[in-house]
């Protein structure tokens, strides 16, 4: 693994640790310093990376969230980055469980390239139906403001770019 790398992991690790100690406002306000600091490595690096989306399914609705960074009216699949060499299956798990606090069963449906922030991605798009008995999703507010399920022909008009592409590789029932 490269220091970048590593360096990379051990962030997120602390970052994780950190939204359950502190208050969401400051995790927030980390995360969108976090996402600036990551856009400016970015822009200088160029790196390739891989990165996961789960398409969580609820019938004919897919869960979509607003992040507290970016372009925070915009909604999005949830996903984030893998980690250096963490495979996209165990990737998708770490992420959904972090992010959603959510274990299912997820299946792989196809990757899409993206270039984004000025890095070149490879992003691995899943898709799970939501476990049953899953009454309420455990959200990690200081990276996710709100989830919301929409039904699949009834997206909500600001939408990611790749939102969409990971979306149009859902399998139709």
């Amino acid at each position: 693994m490269s220091t970048l790398g590593a360096t990379v992991a051990r962030l997120a690790q602390i970052v994780t640790a950190l939204q359950h100690r502190l208050p969401v406002p400051i995790v927030r306000l980390g995360y969108r310093i976090a996402y600036r600091v990551a856009q400016v490595i970015w822009f200088v690096l160029r790196p390739d990376v891989h990165g996961v989306k789960g398409m969580l399914r609820d019938g004919d609705r897919v869960l979509l969230v607003r992040h507290t960074y970016g372009d925070r009216r915009r909604w999005d699949v949830p996903g984030g980055h893998a980690h250096s060499g963490e495979e996209p299956a165990d990737a998708v798990l770490r992420e959904m469980r972090e992010e959603l606090g959510i274990e299912a069963a997820w299946e792989p449906v196809g990757s899409i390239p993206s270039t984004t922030d000025h890095k070149h991605e490879r992003v691995h798009c899943f898709v799970a139906r939501r476990p049953q008995g899953t009454a309420q999703l455990v959200l990690a507010r200081g990276e996710i403001s709100e989830a919301q399920w929409f039904a699949l022909d009834a997206l909500p008009t600001r939408i990611g770019e790749l939102s969409l592409r990971s979306l149009a590789l859902l399998p139709r029932d």
